[in-house]
């Protein structure tokens, strides 16, 4: 990438899953100029309602699952948690900058509101779609 493309920021607004976040991330990530800002809009925790990730659509699909019991771990985001993503090129690109996680269910007074509303995504204040 030649200066003049590069970005300031890159929001990755994709399929909400942890494989298509770090393919977009790592395919991106070349054209983010030095100091850039890289936004993952939704990254999912724990499961959804019926123990699977955005309920029907997607089951199970990126959702870190218990061995034992075969239900979703709570509070665990695939692209986070999953060790096989800690190494390679997303590894690299999280221990060399600076990475912090924003969860818009903290402090939401309407959370009650939000979580009938999106009802298969918001399973509790720590399962959900909205980090």
């Amino acid at each position: 990438s030649t200066g003049a493309s590069l970005k300031d920021i890159i929001i990755d607004d994709g399929e909400h899953t942890a494989p298509a976040n770090e393919k977009t991330l790592e395919a991106m990530w070349p054209y983010l100029r030095d100091g850039g800002l890289y936004c993952v809009e939704d990254i999912v925790t724990g499961g959804a309602r019926n123990n699977a990730m955005f309920g029907d659509w997607f089951p199970r699909r990126g959702c870190p699952v218990n061995e034992t019991s075969g239900e979703c771990v709570s509070g665990k985001a695939p692209l986070v948690h999953d060790p096989k993503l800690r190494y390679g090129a997303l590894g690299r690109i999280f221990h060399e900058n600076e990475v912090f996680f924003a969860d818009t269910a903290v402090g939401n007074p309407a959370f009650d509101s939000m979580q009938r509303r999106l009802h298969y995504f918001v399973k509790d204040r720590v399962n959900h779609n909205s980090h």
